[in-house]
């Protein structure tokens, strides 16, 4: 079969390699230039695209299982390019079981990931590689069912396949063509309303990155905006700062001087934005405009269109603070193998495909937007319970079960592998025998233990003003 992929983001390189293996015949059609050399040059790259291209990504465990087991190869190429496993399984207090070599997350940042990929792709003889190439229209054969048989490049050339694989993301141009052509695809879509402020460190030799009294890596929540960090490559990582859509005067930290006298004030971060622990190698990276989005290819069981399937995040993308994405990329290039191979006829592909992907797709996706939903309300000042079941779950399932993880081992593995998506979510929301031990720890805890205060907001917008003013005056 011959199949047509546009885009070769993480998704399009994913699928154009785990199809090629298959044995297809892939074509590759890419915007940008598609340069490999040396890994560290790769977040140089022109991605016009890809908003998040150079934004942190946590390569979760599921990823990385999916990634291990698609291409163990390209696996075995990112740990010799620098990057490593980060196993939360050393937290476990008591016995060790054989799941729990899944707990795995991969530090590595994602333009190595599309270097490494990139590589793989070039060196199969059964991908052709357009780059430089836009997609000026999409070729549809009109009918009850629109079918998809090609593209028409902005050189004014045509390139036809048996099968058209959309991996342009959450911007693809490919649903205004179809409604063009009178199919209107259903599509939920909610703010995510949350803005990112992050920036990549690369730690003194010698140094390595802290473990403590958190779930993977250290994070939090300061009840009007939130912290996180993700492990990288060769002794990077990032740390991220993240607020409300609304809040106007915290965007105060897009300034750099901002940024870190705010980082610096959180205790958490303090160790990490020490001069004498890590270096900074990035400004700071905003990123906003954040939606949740899931698109319907397929209703009751019928394909809406034919010759055609989406993958990564055209067909679903989510608050990046669940890091659904590059496990998602990896789970639905498998499907489309699978699919492909299963498929009597042409168009057997699509609906078989969306039946494998779409029950993950969906609880996923409704559990981002409750949980979106609940921060937001939070940080705006409603009363939410979220350190019992029967209270607000989604705040429930994040914060009530980081206090109590790190006391129960059961407890630990059932939040990390929902977190790590490798459970399905019912594993932990149907599990109430589970819900009362959360409750009944983080009851013990809060009568034992003081709960530390959270920086107020008053205060961190203070030492974000002076340092975005002291950072403006030297400039001038």
């Amino acid at each position: 079969m011959h199949i047509l992929i546009a885009g070769a983001g993480f998704a399009g390189l994913a699928s154009a390699l785990t199809l090629a293996r298959a044995g297809h015949r892939v074509t590759l059609v890419e915007r940008d230039s598609f340069e490999t050399g040396h890994h560290e040059h790769a977040a140089n790259w022109t991605r016009r695209g890809i908003a998040h291209f150079l934004q942190p990504h946590a390569f979760l465990p599921r990823g990385r299982r999916e990634l291990i087991h698609l291409f163990p190869d390209v696996y075995q190429v990112l740990l010799r390019a620098g990057a490593s496993d980060f196993s939360a399984a050393d937290k476990i207090q008591g016995r060790r079981i054989p799941e729990d070599d899944e707990l795995v997350y991969l530090s590595v940042r994602r333009p190595v990931i599309e270097w490494a990929l990139r590589n793989a792709v070039l060196s199969n003889p059964n991908v052709s590689v357009f780059c430089n190439t836009r997609i000026a229209d999409v070729l549809i054969e009109r009918g009850g069912v629109p079918k998809v048989f090609g593209i028409a490049t902005d050189t004014g050339e045509t390139i036809t396949a048996d099968l058209v694989v959309d991996a342009l993301g959450r911007n693809t141009p490919f649903p205004a063509k179809l409604a063009s052509v009178g199919c209107n695809l259903r599509t939920e879509s909610t703010n995510s309303e949350i803005i990112y402020y992050s920036r990549y460190f690369r730690m003194f030799t010698g140094k390595q990155f802290p473990r403590g009294p958190w779930l993977v890596t250290p994070r939090g929540d300061l009840g009007y905006a939130a912290f996180s960090t993700f492990t990288g490559d060769n002794g990077t990582f990032a740390l991220l700062l993240a607020i409300g859509s609304w809040d106007r005067e915290l965007r105060v930290l897009q300034n750099e001087g901002a940024w870190n006298a705010v980082a610096a004030a959180i205790p958490t971060l303090a160790p990490l934005v020490d001069p004498h622990f890590a270096t900074p190698i990035t400004g700071v990276l905003p990123m906003g405009e954040l939606q949740n989005t899931l698109r319907h290819y397929v209703e009751f069981g019928d394909a809406c269109v034919r010759g055609f399937v989406p993958v990564g995040d055209t067909v679903c993308h989510t608050d990046p603070t669940f890091a659904l994405g590059l496990s998602f990329a990896l789970i639905h290039a498998r499907a489309l193998r699978d699919a492909i191979q299963g498929a009597a006829t042409p168009d057997q592909i699509l609906p078989a495909y969306w039946k494998a992907i779409y029950p993950e797709t969906r609880e996923r996706y409704d559990y981002v937007v409750a949980a979106d939903e609940a921060r937001a309300a939070k940080w705006q000042g409603a009363e939410l319970d979220q350190f019992h079941a029967d209270g607000c779950f989604p705040l429930f399932t994040m914060a009530a079960t980081a206090m109590a993880a790190q006391r129960d081992d059961e407890i630990f593995r059932k939040t990390l592998r929902r977190m790590g998506f490798l459970d399905r979510l019912s594993v932990f929301d149907h599990d109430t025998r589970l819900h009362r031990r959360i409750e009944q720890i983080v009851e013990d805890l809060m009568k034992t233990h003081r709960i530390s205060k959270t920086i107020s907001r008053a205060r961190l917008l203070k030492l974000a003003n002076k340092a975005a003013e002291r950072q403006s005056a030297v400039l001038r």
